[in-house]
């Protein structure tokens, strides 16, 4: 038996794709144990090889659709004189092209950093954070709209996180708020002590009608939108960087909306602890285990 998985295991490595080693099914011993972990080995890089190439794919689709349209609207422009008011609406449609380059650049570097990354991890202030996102998210909401932001976290509540991962984590769950949600946004955060695990969970709610449920197990994936949101802003890679976030942090991201409750994220050591969020509007969470104390200690 180890021969013939030795010859199986050659004609993998020389390019065979979809084989998997033969496992005698009328015995179990140490050889048989071995093949079925090494099938599964076989079956996990298989499908971690196709998530890289819908990656490569879906990545150049979206990198190629502002290039060409940047090339377009330069070769347009230079295509016949153009009096100044035409070369600045022009300009104004480049640097959109280019501002959405940009962001999708800065997206994709950022994910390809997180790959194996050392988490910088520090006891930092929740509430610090979030009036940082909700400063965010107030920018971005139109003068007079019927939308407000509030903070709910006390002042001394600590967690252990990357600071500038965290905000980037929070910056992009407010602008799906603002952008697809509606009503209050609510930055939140609180202490838990599971039994399995000690930490703060974070989290950003809005009133509005909520994802898709069938959409909210695949939120996360890179470059995947749901049909409400395909035409507007946004390259899809939000809460893809969001979930890369929390999983470098060794926690759990979650999505709940309305009925629909998923763990993006498996966190298992985060699995017992409770969400906090009213029974309607959207809720993202990232439950943060860390070592460090749930306030801040009383210096006096």
């Amino acid at each position: 038996p180890v021969e013939r998985y030795r010859t199986q295991a050659e004609r993998i490595a020389g390019g065979a794709t979809g084989l998997r080693l033969d496992i005698p099914g009328d015995h179990q011993d140490e050889i048989t144990r071995l093949g079925g972990t090494l099938n599964a080995m076989l079956e996990a890089q298989e499908h971690a090889a196709e998530r890289q190439q819908r990656f490569i794919a879906d990545a150049s689709h979206d990198l190629r659709t502002p290039l060409s349209a940047l090339t377009a609207e330069v070769e347009l422009a230079l295509r016949r004189p153009r009096s100044a008011a035409e070369l600045t609406d022009a300009l104004a449609r480049v640097g959109e092209d280019a501002d959405r380059l940009t962001t999708l650049t800065d997206d994709l570097l950022t994910l390809g950093a997180l790959d194996g990354a050392a988490l910088a991890a520090e006891s930092i202030r929740v509430r610090e954070s979030l009036e940082a996102a909700a400063a965010r998210a107030r920018a971005q909401l139109r003068d007079g709209a019927d939308r407000s932001v509030t903070i709910d976290a006390a002042d001394e509540l600590l967690a252990y996180a990357d600071a500038a991962l965290l905000a980037r984590a929070l910056g992009n769950l407010v602008d799906n708020a603002v952008r697809h949600g509606a009503g209050t946004i609510t930055l939140g955060a609180a202490p838990f002590a599971a039994s399995t695990a000690a930490g703060c969970l974070i989290y950003v709610h809005d009133q509005g009608p909520g994802m898709e449920p069938a959409f909210i197990p695949h939120a996360a994936e890179r470059f995947r939108r749901g049909t409400t949101s395909r035409t507007g802003p946004g390259t899809g890679l939000g809460l893809a960087l969001v979930e890369a976030i929390t999983a470098v942090h060794h926690g759990q991201l979650r999505i709940c909306s309305g009925a629909a409750h998923h763990h993006i994220t498996a966190g298992a050591n985060a699995a017992h602890v409770a969400c906090r969020h009213p029974g309607s509007g959207t809720t993202t969470s990232l439950v943060l285990c860390g070592p460090c104390a749930d306030v801040v200690p009383d210096r006096t």
